[in-house]
């Protein structure tokens, strides 16, 4: 159990997961929440309500980091 923010630790911490690129997408638009997001290893952060353009963009932009360990 567990919100977004508790996944995203919990998968960020297992070595199958920790590359993966992960984009929250969200109704929490506080920016303690979107710093904590990223913090916790999220590549892009979307808050709601959001259009098809910013979705696609943030997945291409994510897509085209080069992975990092």
């Amino acid at each position: 159990d567990g919100d977004g923010f508790d996944v995203l630790a919990k998968m960020r911490r297992h070595p199958i997961y920790a590359m993966l690129p992960i984009v929250m997408l969200t109704a929490k638009t506080d920016p303690n929440d979107i710093r904590r997001g990223l913090g916790l290893g999220a590549d892009g952060y979307i808050t709601k309500p959001y259009s098809k353009n910013i979705l696609a963009g943030t997945i291409q932009r994510v897509l085209k980091q080069p992975a990092t360990a």
